[in-house]
């Protein structure tokens, strides 16, 4: 049980890198349009809180059991 729960972590963890890696290189190609100090702040802090809910969205993917929904036929 615990191997599983650390095994699950690794994944979120792992996952979490190559997508913050894509959120960033996004925001790079963002800012090199974006002259205003207060719109790229704005940009930089939005990423971030980006990062951070695809996180969680991931963890919850990861942690939740998926339930099988089927539509039941009357």
């Amino acid at each position: 049980m615990k191997g599983d729960l650390l095994s699950q972590l690794g994944q979120v963890l792992l996952s979490s890198l190559w997508q913050g890696a894509i959120f960033g290189a996004v925001l790079m190609i963002l800012l090199v349009f974006v002259q205003q100090a207060r719109w790229r702040y704005a940009l930089a802090c939005l990423t971030l809180f980006a990062m951070l809910a695809w996180f969680a969205v991931s963890a919850v993917n990861v942690f939740v059991p998926a339930r099988d929904f089927t539509l039941s036929q009357n």
